[in-house]
């Protein structure tokens, strides 16, 4: 669990730079372009982490069989990966909601940059994730390379 709020953390201040930079040079384009497909991204890249998964644990069985070995924990951090990404949905969701009501954009006008520092770390955190789980196919086929040679 520790591990899940460093990884907010980094995704919110690398986001707080990006947002503050894009302020800086006048730039709406992640703004809009998570505006409009945020959540398709985020479904998008659940489905690519899902079907990746299903591939690992399909190795792991292998390799488990095999060798004897248990792969309890990395079976939780797949099943974590998931979890994590649809709360990401959620959150994503939730904000972009918060961020397109008339009745929060006219009352509290300084939140807009809160919103959108929130957005890209969904974003930011969503291809963490994506990243990680291509990490563990690369361990396997690293072992697989080991365990012929």
């Amino acid at each position: 669990m520790k591990e899940v709020f460093k990884n907010i953390f980094i995704c919110l201040g690398v986001s707080a730079l990006i947002v503050y930079i894009s302020y800086l040079i006048q730039s709406n384009y992640i703004f809009e372009l998570l505006n409009q497909g945020l959540i398709i991204i985020l479904i998008s890249l659940l489905a690519i982490n899902t079907t990746t998964s299903s591939v690992i644990l399909t190795k792991l069985k292998e390799i488990s069989d095999k060798n004897k070995i248990s792969f309890t924990n990395t079976i939780d951090q797949l099943h974590l990966s998931i979890k994590e990404q649809v709360w990401l949905i959620i959150v994503g969701l939730v904000f972009l909601i918060i961020g397109d009501s008339n009745v929060i954009r006219n009352g509290f006008s300084q939140l807009e940059n809160g919103i959108n520092t929130v957005l890209v770390a969904v974003f930011i955190y969503a291809i963490l994730i994506l990243k990680d789980t291509a990490n563990a196919i690369f361990v396997i086929l690293n072992h697989e390379k080991s365990a012929k040679d």
